[in-house]
C-alpha cells in the first residue's frame, strides 16, 4: 500500500511539473519580449558576420510572429546597417538596401520612437557614406545632419543623435584636413548621456561601443 501511495505521488508530481512547465512554454512562444531578448542577448554574443546574418535572420522570424512591434524592424534594419560595415563589397548594397527597406517600415508603426527612428536614419546615412564616401559624401552629408538635428528635436538627450552628429562632423573635419578641436570633449558630454540615459526594457541602447572606440582612436594621448 505504501508503495502505491509513493508511486500515486511521482505520477502526481511528475503530472504537476509537466503541466506547469507547458502553461510556461506556451507563455513563452507567445510572449514578444521573451523571444525579443533572446534575440538582444544574442545581439552582444555575435563575434563574427555569419553570427550576425543568423540573428537577423531570427529577429525576422520575431517580426513575422509578431507584426505589431516597432522594435524587431528597428533592429532588423540597424544590424543590417551594422553588417554592411564588414560586409565584402559585393554584398555592402544589398545590406544597406535591406536596412533602407526595413526603415521604411517603420514609419508605418505609430508607435514607434521619433527621436531612435530619425536617429537610425541619420546612422544609415552616415553608414551609406562611409561605403562610398567620395560619391555619397557630398550627395547625403546633409541628410545626416538634418535626421540627426530631428532625433534631438524630439529627445535632447538621445546619445545616438549626439553620438552620430559628433562623430560624423569630426570625419568631415578630418576629410577637409581641419580638425575638430573640443572633440573629445564632447565625447565627454555624450558618453554622459549614455550613462544618464533612462531607456526602456529591450528599447534601443546601442552606441557605447562607438564612443568609446572614439575616445581610444582620439583622445587617449591627451589624457
Amino acid at each position: 500500500m505504501k508503495n502505491l501511495l509513493l508511486i500515486a505521488c511521482i505520477i502526481l508530481g511528475i503530472s504537476g511539473t509537466w503541466a506547469n512547465e507547458k502553461e510556461k512554454s506556451e507563455k513563452e512562444s507567445n510572449d514578444f519580449e521573451y523571444h525579443l531578448g533572446i534575440a538582444i542577448d544574442s545581439l552582444s554574443h555575435v563575434h563574427t558576420f555569419q553570427g550576425g546574418v543568423a540573428t537577423c535572420n531570427f529577429l525576422k522570424r520575431i517580426e513575422d510572429r509578431f507584426p505589431n512591434e516597432w522594435l524587431t524592424t528597428y533592429y532588423i534594419g540597424y544590424l543590417n546597417m551594422k553588417l554592411s560595415l564588414f560586409a565584402d563589397s559585393s554584398m555592402k548594397k544589398g545590406m544597406l538596401d535591406e536596412a533602407q527597406k526595413y526603415l521604411a517600415k517603420l514609419l508605418a508603426y505609430r508607435q514607434v520612437d521619433r527621436s531612435e527612428l530619425s536617429a537610425l536614419n541619420a546612422y544609415y546615412y552616415y553608414v551609406l557614406i562611409a561605403s562610398k564616401p567620395e560619391v555619397n559624401g557630398p550627395i547625403y552629408y546633409r541628410k545626416v545632419i538634418e535626421e540627426c538635428n530631428k532625433a534631438i528635436r524630439y529627445n535632447k538627450q538621445n546619445p545616438r543623435a549626439h553620438l552620430i552628429l559628433s562623430m560624423f562632423k569630426n570625419k568631415m573635419n578630418a576629410f577637409q584636413g581641419g580638425k575638430q578641436e573640443d572633440y573629445c570633449h564632447t565625447l565627454e558630454r555624450v558618453e554622459s548621456l549614455f550613462q544618464n540615459a533612462k531607456t526602456k526594457k529591450y528599447y534601443p541602447s546601442w552606441g557605447m561601443d562607438d564612443l568609446k572606440r572614439e575616445k581610444t582612436q582620439n583622445c587617449t594621448a591627451k589624457k
